[in-house]
């Protein structure tokens, strides 16, 4: 039988290797913490009648949430890049694993889930929506961007200076800053999304742009997104027309890739360095 003193060693020694062995695994709070990427749902749709409602939805709802930058902090706030300079909302998770989002800008106060799964980098978010007379069940997938990730620049307020509306009329080199920044921060953002989603939402990009397959090109007006970054309507349609002279003057030079997203990210970063000569 080991001696009191041998059981004390030894105890001392379990204690040791507990407190130096491997990390204690993260809660659910911590895995939610960070960046993330809103890539794709998923519906399920179990009766005839079920499609038929979610048919009336499915565009507005993928419009509103589909490809959207996200951030939670340590800290409970939230952050839906698309309206980061102008609100900041809270996010907290439940007992029952409900994530719940309030003051969060457009389709975020509220938002409510449950976690189903974080591993590896993704995550799972359940909705059950009620729509019309159904709860349809609906799985955000979400991709994590680390610090590691190119797309991680994009959550830094400086790469989004863009969005703050000015205070006064601008210079032509003013706007080319402007546009330059833009230009900038949607080449990484189309860079980050690709490989991530077989659909690409353009309501999510402010630029007035077209996109084909194997190019792009100016929309035929301003869209109100792009107009409603400018301090007035002569600066925003001046932007517009620097746009139009740089998109021509590499017309000859649109990049290939293996999806159109990888291309239209490659052709805006040829026209940010472009427009900032």
């Amino acid at each position: 039988m080991p001696s009191l003193k041998t059981l004390v060693a030894l105890s001392c020694f379990i204690i040791l290797c507990a407190c130096t062995g491997p990390e204690k695994k993260a809660g659910l709070p911590e895995l939610i913490v960070g960046n993330w990427l809103i890539a794709y749902p998923k519906h399920t749709l179990k009766t005839p009648h079920q499609q038929e409602v979610y048919g009336r939805y499915q565009d507005s709802l993928v419009n509103l949430f589909g490809l959207k930058l996200i951030s939670f902090d340590a800290n409970g706030a939230f952050k839906d890049m698309d309206s980061a300079m102008t609100m900041t909302g809270k996010w907290a998770l439940k007992r029952d694993s409900s994530l719940r989002i309030s003051g969060g800008g457009n389709g975020f106060n509220p938002f409510i889930a449950t976690v189903r799964r974080i591993a590896r980098g993704r995550m799972q978010l359940v909705q059950y929506l009620p729509l019309e007379d159904e709860r349809i069940k609906v799985t955000w997938y979400l991709e994590k961007i680390d610090e590691d990730h190119a797309g991680f620049p994009l959550f830094d307020s400086a790469m989004n200076g863009w969005r703050r509306k000015p205070v006064a009329q601008e210079t032509v080199s003013d706007l080319k800053k402007r546009l330059a920044s833009m230009l900038s921060f949607y080449g990484a953002y189309f860079a980050t999304i690709s490989g991530k989603a077989n659909y690409f939402s353009p309501t999510r990009v402010h630029l007035p742009f077209e996109y084909y397959a194997h190019g792009l090109g100016m929309s035929t007006s301003i869209k109100t997104s792009f107009r409603e970054l400018f301090y007035n309507e002569a600066d925003a349609n001046t932007a517009y027309e620097l746009l139009e002279t740089t998109i021509s003057s590499l017309s000859k030079q649109y990049p290939s890739g293996k999806t159109y997203t990888e291309e239209y990210g490659a052709f805006l970063k040829l026209m940010a360095d472009k427009i900032s000569k």
